[in-house]
């Protein structure tokens, strides 16, 4: 807060414009009442106690003329008065929130989550600059992220950096019950905009992955370190009519001809690998291994024998 050096003299002009600023910064931090505001200026030794109070209307209307707008004190208010507006915030157009929209779900795709979570920190630090709730909203909204907890986050990306084993409670899509599982911590990504804990659940003693927001809780972080052995998914397939910068780190190509591009994937369990083959349509054919293509091929059929029963219905 601000404080004057010792022996200074000012004018009643000079006293008139600190009063105005701290006036203003006072309110921005929380409402305020006359008498806390009147309490901090003896304080600060910008006001003597045997001044009028009509020195604060005076500095009321003065902050109003620099631009603010200020709710008067009232029982609706708590007895305080309330900063609405101040010429230090911030105006952002809806043409301005269409464009930071646009951009960010381009680059959502295309960085980490650590680089997601600062956009998302951003955008509330701008956020806070902005006096107008619906031009706020509209902002947080734009973050992927919005609906998460951001430190809950930064604990797991720390998790799986030192392969912690957690002990959780999780609850399936398809199940009213909770289960409690120990699962080591290996990566935590952002995928079709939503978060996934990658893991491995030492019960079943396989790969798995978690959606966030159905991890209900974490029950402890254990300090002893599993020594696990995750055998990833290796899938090669061959690929057309796609911008090879759409392709994730894990996929690097390794053959190329005039019309096709031959890809090796690593991916942490079959679902995963699944979802990522059958996410490319028909401009993808697995290769290897042998019994992916037998499940691609299975799934396949049993997507086509569910529409061929729902055309018919």
């Amino acid at each position: 807060m601000f404080k004057l050096a010792e022996n200074v003299e000012l004018s009643q002009i000079s006293l008139t414009g600190i009063r105005a600023l701290i006036f203003i910064g006072l309110l921005i931090v929380q409402p305020r009442s006359f008498d806390e505001i009147k309490k901090k200026f003896i304080d600060l030794k910008i006001m003597d106690e045997n001044h009028s109070d009509d020195i604060i209307r005076i500095d009321l209307n003065t902050i109003k003329i620099m631009g603010c707008d200020i709710a008067r004190s009232s029982p609706k208010t708590n007895g305080k008065y309330v900063l609405t507006k101040h010429p230090f915030t911030l105006k952002i157009q809806q043409e301005e929130l269409d464009v930071l929209k646009k951009v960010y779900n381009v680059l959502k795709t295309k960085v980490d989550l650590r680089t997601l979570i600062e956009y998302d920190e951003l955008f509330k630090k701008i956020a806070s600059h902005i006096c107008d709730e619906t031009s706020k909203e509209a902002l947080l909204g734009i973050s992927s992220l919005k609906y998460y907890n951001i430190q809950t986050i930064k604990d797991l990306l720390l998790d799986c950096k030192h392969k912690r084993t957690l002990d959780l409670i999780y609850k399936k899509s398809n199940s009213t019950n909770e289960t409690r599982r120990l699962i080591v911590a290996q990566d935590i990504k952002f995928k079709n905009d939503k978060v996934y804990l990658y893991g491995f659940d030492l019960e079943s003693n396989k790969s798995i992955v978690l959606n966030l927001r159905r991890i209900k809780s974490i029950i402890a972080r254990l300090i002893k370190k599993d020594n696990v052995e995750t055998n990833n998914v290796i899938v090669k397939f061959a690929i057309k009519d796609i911008d090879i910068d759409d392709l994730d780190i894990n996929e690097e190509v390794i053959a190329k001809s005039d019309d096709e591009y031959i890809v090796e994937g690593s991916y942490h369990n079959d679902f995963i690998a699944m979802q990522r083959i059958l996410s490319f349509g028909s401009k993808c054919i697995v290769l290897e291994p042998e019994f992916f293509k037998k499940n691609i091929i299975n799934k396949i059929k049993e997507m086509r024998k569910i529409y061929e029963c729902n055309s018919d219905s």
